[in-house]
């Protein structure tokens, strides 16, 4: 979608020079994307294909794109619908011509317009009866159209449209340059061109192949390969330690480098572990950055009781006093001064932690402060501020958020709202949030700004029977709205089975991080086989710890069989010392019973040509020491 959206959101004026971004940076489509050369375009176009699934999936995401241009025509959907409407021609769907006649002659060269022109000249041999309305369109006043137009022509009657731009050539500089074209050449430089190029990127990704292969599996094969994505994904999903050893690689983890995603996953698994370990000096977080996730895990995850120690050592920080403080006025009110200090402060990320630690840890007390910060200067302050109140029970600034983003909806701009809608996200754990997002989720109107950040909030917060209109909201956001990660995050608990359809048609997203992390979680958690690849991308790795903790969660997710299954089936590259890493990590799961189903599939007790079984062995015998 967001090739599309660069290449067609606008009507193309005569010198846009953009094109669809490299397959070698399929995630983010920079700047550097936008000035390829044609010959770089034509390149990648003869790297994609269509097949006769390509139709049927273009259809049903047609009618589904409708809809959103219709509730919601942003950019992104409106680019999402010329995709889908290209693949139906691109996928040879004679049952698409009308409809793409009738979008093709809607006044104004639009995007969906030329794209659907464009459409009709990739149905090729199948153009039938569309073929006089495009000779019609080739002669047209308007340049745009007539230039996508006799681009189509070409493209679907080679011999047909050379001969049209043979014809237009003395007064048309693109038919001229068609006239000569010769094929495999790349085409005429033209909006028209570029246009093409991006629709058949787009729509090849979505509904077709590149090099052969679906790109969904060529991103899966990508996400694999990053270790990084592998390990936040593992340690988000563990449920809990269900063996010794997994606590003990998880601090192995920590003690090697603490980086946030072990961070988070230390707190929630072995909180207690984590305190004592503070507590004795034996580990602390590296710099302020390592001390800041930490308080954030604590905060966000209600270990404040039971994890004293390290905010009383966190307060002592720089960089994460801030977010302490409230927690320790809560513990000793000693703190109390230097809390009220903090949020007289002109220093803007101090207030913002303050705020953000007082309405995690239900700090009433800082109400009359927070209004006093109204009318601040800084956006993010003033937006905090009032949801902060909001959450600790403050009904004037409910009622304020509410009139704003009412008044937004209605079609008023304010500055606010951005800052507004990240602020809301953030607190949308607290009763009272929950409480606003459930009198917002009624009032505002299908689409509205923050709409799908109140649906996906009350979800979240356990209140499904509020959230009806979640998956429609969801389905039809423009690219970027607020909320739609954590909508896709909400979606992901307990899916029914069309929001689980929902989620696997966006996984993977080009959109790597959060969005991807988050559906990879909802399949997990669903079961999905989707994520194999990854979860024994991650059980084959380099790392002991990394193997362990992805067996736990394979046998955890899909139980001991399945685990075994995909032990006896190693990756062709795996080595010896691979086969060893995993046996062992079997048998510290599964103990002595693991080894004997080991020793029984592979018809073998231990020998030196079985290295599976080898560190089964070591693993069960390591096992019987916890």
């Amino acid at each position: 979608m967001l090739i599309t959206l660069l290449l067609c959101a606008l009507p193309a004026p005569p010198a846009l020079a953009v094109a669809a971004p490299s397959f070698q940076s399929p995630a983010t489509h920079s700047a550097g994307a936008l000035g390829q050369s044609l010959a770089r375009l034509a390149d990648q176009d003869r790297r994609l294909s269509f097949t006769p699934r390509t139709a049927s999936l273009a259809r049903k995401a047609v009618e589904l794109n409708r809809r959103g241009a219709e509730a919601v025509p942003a950019p992104g959907v409106i680019a999402d619908l010329c995709e889908a409407l290209f693949a139906r021609g691109a996928g040879g769907d004679v049952m698409a011509r009308a409809d793409l006649v009738d979008r093709a002659t809607d006044p104004g060269a639009t995007p969906v317009a030329l794209s659907s022109i464009l459409a009709l000249g990739a149905l090729g041999p199948n153009l039938g009866g569309a073929q006089a309305q495009l000779e019609a369109w080739a002669k047209d006043s308007d340049p745009s159209r007539r230039a996508h137009a006799l681009l189509a022509l070409y493209l679907a009657r080679p011999e047909l449209g050379k001969a049209l731009a043979d014809e237009l050539a003395l007064r048309d500089p693109f038919a001229a340059l068609l006239a000569v074209h010769v094929h495999p050449a790349p085409l005429p430089e033209n909006p028209a061109a570029r246009r093409w190029y991006g629709l058949r990127l787009g729509a090849a990704r979505r509904f077709g192949l590149v090099d052969g292969r679906p790109w969904s599996e060529i991103l899966i094969t990508r996400l694999a390969a990053d270790p990084a994505f592998l390990e936040e994904l593992i340690l988000q999903e563990l449920p809990s330690v269900p063996v010794p050893a997994v606590a003990d690689h998880l601090l192995a983890l920590l003690l090697e480098d603490p980086t946030p995603t072990r961070i988070r996953a230390g707190v929630r698994m072995m909180p207690v572990a984590l305190e004592a370990l503070v507590a004795s000096g034996h580990w602390t977080p590296r710099g302020s950055d390592g001390w800041r996730e930490l308080v954030r895990s604590i905060l966000e995850g209600y270990q404040g009781d039971s994890m004293g120690e390290c905010l009383a050592q966190a307060v002592q920080q720089p960089g994460s006093r801030g977010l302490a403080l409230a927690a320790m006025v809560r513990r000793d009110a000693t703190y109390l001064a230097p809390l009220e200090a903090a949020l007289a402060s002109n220093d803007t990320g101090l207030l913002l932690d303050v705020m953000y630690g007082a309405g995690v840890t239900d700090l009433a007390r800082v109400i009359p402060a927070l209004r006093k910060l109204e009318e601040h200067a800084d956006l993010e302050v003033r937006a905090e501020a009032l949801v902060v109140r909001s959450r600790l029970g403050d009904g004037d600034a409910h009622q304020i958020i509410r009139d704003l983003l009412l008044a937004v909806s209605g079609g008023r701009e304010d500055p606010l709202v951005d800052s507004l809608m990240d602020s809301l996200e953030r607190h949308r754990g607290g009763f009272l949030v929950l409480d606003l997002c459930e009198v917002l989720s009624a009032e505002l109107p299908f689409g509205a700004p923050g709409r799908l950040l109140t649906l996906a909030a009350l979800r979240l917060g356990g209140r499904r029977a509020a959230t009806g209109d979640l998956l429609e909201e969801s389905q039809l956001a423009p690219s970027g709205a607020a909320g739609e990660v954590l909508a896709l995050e909400a979606l992901g608990q307990l899916p029914d089975r069309a929001e689980l359809v929902h989620l696997l048609t966006r996984f993977p997203s080009e959109i790597l991080g959060s969005t991807d992390m988050v559906l990879a979680g909802a399949c997990v958690r669903a079961g999905r086989s989707e994520v194999d690849p990854l979860i024994s991308a991650a059980l084959w790795s380099g790392s002991i710890h990394l193997s362990l903790l992805a067996a736990a969660l394979a046998r955890e997710q899909a139980g001991e069989v399945s685990l075994l299954l995909w032990a006896m089936e190693p990756p062709m590259e795996a080595s010896s010392e691979d086969l060893r890493r995993v046996g062992y990590c079997l048998g510290q799961l599964g103990g002595m019973v693991a080894l004997e189903e080991i020793s029984r599939r592979l018809g073998s007790s231990v020998g030196t040509d079985r290295p599976l079984l080898q560190g089964a062995l070591l693993g069960a015998m390591g096992a019987r020491t916890h």
